[in-house]
């Protein structure tokens, strides 16, 4: 029988569990609020006076992209040095059908990409189209392709933020969760609807009637409603 070393299956305590969590309460807050930040039109304004329009248009979604991630990455790697603790770990079959339902919702945030436009949401297609000198401007924020007439498919059609809603099913259908992955799961999910509140603001204001039009049709607010996808 192999016997642990002194110390080498220590659980933290209470308190430094609740610190854990007050800390990793503080690391999302400031990533959200930089992600919010980066954002919004005031910044937007600010980096086209700062280093043009034709910059901006051209890389500043790279930039925003690229900060995403990179903070999301430092995000995870300050998580795992925080004490924490499991709360519960599923193994075999429950564990494979939480993978299933994390597997869907990446498969559903590729879908509601394509249908949004890859290559716009990766700033790909404003910087070819800066290159060919046709304008291009940034967009205000994620939402279906929109034009003089609504042109609402795939995801969309189940619910009007379904890029934003994608990530639950990745953050709920965990075969393992911590007290650390618990408080990200909640401040996470805040974050993602009170962002979609935020984000509608902006797409009435920038497509008006039609997307007011969008809104009247029917299409759940961040729940999906698969049923509509017939």
């Amino acid at each position: 029988m192999l016997i642990p070393k002194q110390g080498e299956c220590t659980l933290p305590s209470r308190s430094e569990l609740a610190l854990a969590s007050l800390k990793m309460t503080c690391a999302v807050a400031l990533y959200c609020l930089v992600h919010s930040a980066l954002a919004s039109r005031r910044v937007k304004r600010a980096a086209r006076r700062i280093f043009g329009t034709s910059v901006c248009n051209e890389f500043y979604r790279a930039f925003f992209n690229a900060q995403s991630l990179a903070g999301f990455a430092a995000l995870a790697f300050y998580g795992r040095r925080l004490p924490n603790r499991d709360l519960y770990t599923c193994t075999g079959t429950g564990a494979a059908a939480m993978r299933v339902l994390q597997a869907s919702g990446i498969g559903w945030a590729i879908w509601t990409a394509r249908e949004a436009g890859i290559a716009e949401l990766l700033d790909v297609e404003p910087l070819l189209e800066q290159r060919a000198g046709q304008h291009c401007a940034l967009p205000d924020a994620q939402g279906p392709r929109m034009g003089e007439t609504l042109d609402i498919r795939g995801p969309f059609l189940a619910c009007r933020h379904p890029l934003n809603f994608a990530p639950l099913p990745v953050f709920w259908a965990t075969p393992r969760l911590t007290v650390n992955r618990l408080v990200f799961n909640i401040l996470g999910t805040a974050y993602l609807v009170l962002g979609s509140l935020h984000e509608e603001a902006r797409l009435k204001a920038t497509y008006g009637p039609a997307y007011e039009q969008y809104v009247r049709s029917g299409v759940p607010f961040f729940l999906p409603d698969l049923r509509r996808l017939r």
